[in-house]
């Protein structure tokens, strides 16, 4: 699935003049380079918003999916 520049901003929470600087850096390439308006694959843009994330972002993260996925395990032996 593609996305514009406009949703591509929205989900790395910058501006679409900010998404253009990516694309001219190479941090970010869009699905037909030179075509008008930029498309991107969504997700090259999630992948490119998980990077920039800190580390202590995605520490935070992953405890909190290791607790999600300890109460479904629970859920799932009470049902069994």
């Amino acid at each position: 699935m593609t996305i514009t520049s406009t949703e591509a901003a929205a989900i790395l929470g910058l501006t679409t003049a900010s998404i253009r600087s990516l694309v001219f850096r190479g941090d970010l390439a869009p699905v037909r380079p030179g075509a008008r308006p930029l498309r991107f694959v969504r997700e090259a843009v999630i992948e490119l918003e998980w990077r920039r994330r800190s580390p202590s972002e995605k520490a935070r993260i992953a405890r909190a999916a290791e607790r999600m996925r300890g109460k479904m395990d629970r859920g799932q032996e009470r049902t069994a």
